[in-house]
């Protein structure tokens, strides 16, 4: 979360990264991560300062609120953001969805062509090219511009539609390669504890492949531990994903997390992540959401074993039947991570695309840091 300490810092050393003078580079490190996006240092130096101010003490206000977990109320952190209520619910509606200076509107132009846009007409002519590009992806620039242009009812020129068409390109090209979305999911499975109860695997998953990036074994009072343990098992992992093999995202962008009980340690670990790689931070999901990402990014089974969200919490009973073929914590991950290297070699060999061979920075530092929690 952004230190609104850090929103005061000098910035005497920033003119080598294209930031004028004013709050410091660690401010927007903070929020996006190291490096800050191009895309991001671009609009800052746009920027006039006292536009600057005022999008640090916007991204203040909103980190603070969705890292409160219900802490805040949104007509507190409304005036914390000098925002109206409305508008504040928009922007933080825009700012969950994409973490950009584009979102919390303080600036006249959000793409880099010479004719200024005002925030609210950039907003429609994104929607539109979103819909646009996921009816016809493979059209040509050229012709999805001109389906842009018929769909507004704005006067734009051609030149300035094409950046917002090129984007979105690039955007869907990038989320269908490794590490450009990181989900975390913990659910039970059909593996059994000598108490009865199913063992619990926590995930770390890709989610624009599917590949199943590191898996743990643990419980769900210390979903922090359970991660930790998944984190430290993708660092050893990954590289057996590496060249030949081309699958990589530039950067990682986003990543979300499914809490185990052990709701107020999940919240600190998320905290103390977001001070260190900003914006890649995982944004948690609501307590009991178990087995929501790998239901969507790999199904309900993985190799012979199967997942269970419905069973995941519920502890073993005096009135249990003796547990079939039951595995201790050591002995379920070594047989879940055989089905994951199985899972992961099928995905790899059903790829078709072309990335880099290294993951990205944010997804080597963000494991990094859950590694040693």
């Amino acid at each position: 979360m952004l230190d609104p300490a850090d929103a005061a810092a000098s910035g005497a050393n920033e003119a080598g990264r294209g930031l004028p003078n004013g709050p410091s580079e660690r401010s927007l490190e903070r929020v996006f991560g190291h490096p800050v996006p191009e895309e991001e240092l671009e609009i800052w130096a746009s920027m006039p300062p006292s536009k600057r101010d005022k999008a640090l003490q916007r991204m203040v206000a909103l980190d603070r609120h969705l890292g409160s977990f219900g802490g805040l109320t949104a007509k507190q952190s409304a005036a914390d953001a000098g925002l109206k209520l409305n508008r504040f619910y928009q922007m933080l509606r825009a700012w969950s969805e994409r973490r950009s200076l584009a979102s919390v509107g303080t600036f006249a132009s959000t793409t880099k062509t010479r004719e200024r846009i005002a925030p609210e007409i950039a907003q429609t002519i994104q929607a539109a090219v979103v819909r646009i590009v996921e009816a016809d992806p493979d059209a040509s620039v050229a012709a999805l511009v001109r389906d842009l242009t018929k769909a507004i009812d704005i006067k734009r020129s051609p030149n300035t539609l094409r950046p917002f068409v090129e984007r979105e390109l690039r955007r869907r090209l990038q989320r269908r390669l490794a590490g450009e979305e990181v989900r975390f999911d913990c659910v039970a499975t059909s593996l059994m504890r000598p108490d009865g109860a199913n063992h619990v695997v926590f995930l770390v998953l890709d989610g624009g492949t599917g590949l199943i990036l590191g898996q743990s074994i643990g419980h769900l009072s210390n979903s922090v531990a359970g991660y930790a343990s998944a984190a430290c098992d993708a660092l050893g992992r990954i590289p057996a994903m590496m060249p030949p093999r081309e699958v990589w995202a530039d950067r990682t962008e986003r990543s979300q997390l499914v809490p185990g009980t052990d709701a107020v340690a999940v919240a600190d670990l998320v905290a103390r992540a977001r001070g260190a790689v900003g914006g890649v931070a995982p944004q948690i999901l609501a307590p009991g959401s178990y087995g929501r990402y790998a239901r969507a990014a790999i199904g309900l089974k993985v190799g012979p074993i199967r997942l269970l969200p419905s069973r995941t919490g519920i502890a073993a009973t005096d009135k249990a039947p003796p547990a079939v073929d039951p595995l201790e914590t050591a002995d379920a991950r070594a047989r879940f991570g055989i089905a994951v290297s199985a899972h992961n070699k099928e995905v790899l060999m059903m790829l078709d695309v072309k990335g880099g061979n290294e993951p990205p920075e944010q997804l080597v530092r963000l494991l990094s840091l859950l590694a040693m929690a």
